[in-house]
């Protein structure tokens, strides 16, 4: 298949804190300053390491938050005034042969300063990365990592406790940015009319959500997803996700809905942006 939204190469209009971090093969490493067989096997693995990071592709892409005061102009992206910019977010991920090993994510507000983090480690499947998210700008924390047939989510908010659940990982679990990868797989299904549901890890909620995804429209080029609870009940309270494709490229365009930052603003109980993320790609 040819590569699809996360494997556009791309370059963000600002400095990302990741790219002038040389990486740890630069390390001169001396055989000498340690005897024995423990250093030859050290130097061995060094080694390895070194050339598996050498060998890895590094795609980056950027998208900026623009905040939605409405729930009509979340229908529609064009409006007369240009709305806010919330943050910017940047990408990098680390390829290796083609498989989505790791990705980072660094949240900046319009003047640049870094207010929070993701890092998402992909293992046997895209759809269930392990991932943390860190609040730079307060004491939040969230994270989830999977194990055969679990899943442990963790939450530390400002001035409580750290909360922890673990649960039985359904079969049709998502985690994070494993949306995007579901909906690389199931495109033709998508595109097709066919629903897809599935269940997404929520550490905020220390529960899992069920969700379902389908087929809204396809404008030209564009193929327009919705995201909704798989509840009908609870489908009508909830204001549903918008995703925005390339139909060729098959990139993520746009994002419409809930984000997983928070507004301070107003000092009070924190509620995360309401905001359309428009990507970026050269």
């Amino acid at each position: 298949m040819a590569r699809t939204a996360e494997t556009a190469r791309v370059s963000p209009p600002m400095e990302n804190g990741m790219n002038n971090k040389r990486l740890p093969c630069s390390y001169k490493f001396s055989p000498q300053s340690v005897s024995g067989t423990l250093v030859s096997s050290l130097y061995i693995l060094f080694a390895l390491l070194c050339s598996a990071a050498a060998n890895a592709e590094v795609i980056r892409f950027y998208g900026e938050a623009f905040a939605l005061n409405s729930r009509s102009e979340q229908t529609a992206e064009n409006t007369e005034k240009e709305p806010d910019l919330l943050y910017r977010e940047y990408h990098t991920l680390r390829y290796k042969e083609d498989t989505l090993l790791y990705r980072h994510v660094e949240y900046r507000d319009p003047s640049g300063e870094l207010i929070a983090s993701k890092e998402n480690f992909y293992h046997s499947s895209g759809l269930t990365p392990d991932f943390t998210l860190q609040d730079h700008r307060r004491e939040y924390y969230e994270s989830a990592v999977i194990s055969p047939g679990k899943i442990q989510m963790t939450l530390k908010e400002p001035g409580e406790k750290k909360k922890q659940k673990r649960m039985s990982a359904p079969d049709n679990l998502v985690v994070d940015a494993g949306f995007d990868n579901l909906i690389q797989q199931r495109w033709n299904d998508l595109i097709n009319g066919q629903p897809v549901d599935f269940g997404f890890a929520s550490p905020a909620r220390q529960s899992l959500i069920g969700f379902r995804l389908t087929l809204d429209s396809i404008d030209g080029q564009q193929v327009n997803f919705k995201m909704t609870l798989s509840s009908r009940l609870l489908a009508w309270l909830v204001d549903p996700l918008f995703l925005r494709y390339d139909r060729t490229t098959r990139r993520l365009l746009s994002y419409q809905g809930l984000t997983n930052i928070a507004d301070i603003s107003d000092g009070a109980d924190a509620e995360n942006y309401n905001a359309i993320i428009r990507y970026h790609y050269d």
